[in-house]
């Protein structure tokens, strides 16, 4: 498997920083064992000093990080109510980049699996509770695909900042919605590419949620 790029990651934790620190986070309680002990495997029984050393130096192990997360959040979607998704905007890229900046908060010894778990409880808010289809938004050569269900809180958040989206039945849809995602860009700080990337979604996600 090929190792994971750490541009692509490391704006992530800068952008997830003030999130994460809002949450007041506990351990898992539910467990294996009547003491609250169960066993962490692969990746998972690795500490946060591990991972943000292979993240430091760009080791192919976060290739192995990045998979371990991946099938933490599918089991953790098959076993949760009312969840479909708890990181629907998420790429592997990105919920690395999330994992570390959460690890950047807790001792180097922590469990990987800590870091993830707590991750998630953070994501909460931004979860998808229902099923829900893609739909691919064309502008020009670019192309993004998002669940159908979150087009519309972003495109209320884009409206909320007293920019003007369109809606997807208007037949100047795409140009209204990237014009108004290069004004939320510029005035957030981010690359104005006009387009729906993994970065620009997230920050409207966490500020409708």
């Amino acid at each position: 498997m090929p190792p994971i790029h750490l541009g692509q990651c490391r704006y992530r934790a800068r952008l997830a920083a003030g999130l994460l620190t809002a949450v007041v986070i506990s351990s898992p309680t539910a467990a294996a064992d009547s003491d609250g002990n169960f066993a962490y495997k692969g990746a998972g029984a690795q500490t946060c000093g591990t991972f943000r050393a292979s993240w430091q130096d760009g080791s192919r192990d976060l290739a192995l990080y990045g998979g371990w997360i991946d099938g933490y959040l599918t089991a953790y979607n098959q076993s949760q109510p009312e969840t479909f998704d708890i990181a629907p905007w998420q790429t592997t890229q990105t919920l690395l980049g999330l994992t570390r900046s959460v690890c950047a908060q807790l001792p180097e010894d922590t469990a990987f699996t800590q870091a993830v778990w707590q991750l998630v409880q953070a994501l909460q808010p931004m979860r998808l509770d229902r099923l829900s289809k893609a739909v691919v938004l064309t502008d020009g050569e670019s192309q993004t695909a998002i669940y159908t269900a979150l087009l519309p809180r972003v495109l209320a958040q884009l409206s909320a900042e007293g920019l003007s989206p369109g809606e997807p039945q208007d037949t100047e849809f795409p140009e209204r919605l990237a014009a108004s995602l290069t004004s939320y860009q510029e005035r957030h700080g981010l690359d104005p590419s006009g387009h729906l990337d993994q970065r620009t979604l997230f920050a409207l996600l966490a500020t409708s949620s």
